[in-house]
């Protein structure tokens, strides 16, 4: 921990990881997102995503570029 204001929790994040249970829709997805440098040294958002104890589903890469021109990087003008 460092020395954060009362009431207030920090910790060093390695990924963000969501999951989605719906057992009515028979839906069980898990969600990943990661911030990881391409081969170039650029910072890029990794997406993943699959079924949860399915096979390996979807992996997205977003640069900078793309995630500055859709506003979604900080200080790109949102």
């Amino acid at each position: 921990m460092t020395d954060a204001p009362p009431g207030l929790r920090l910790a060093i994040v390695d990924a963000i990881l969501l999951h989605r249970i719906d057992p009515a829709k028979n839906m069980h997805r898990f969600y990943r997102l990661d911030i990881a440098p391409d081969l170039f040294g650029r910072w890029c958002l990794v997406a993943e995503w699959a079924r949860i104890g399915g096979a390996a589903g979807g992996v997205a890469l977003f640069s900078t570029t793309w995630l500055k021109r859709w506003r979604l990087w900080p200080g790109s003008g949102a």
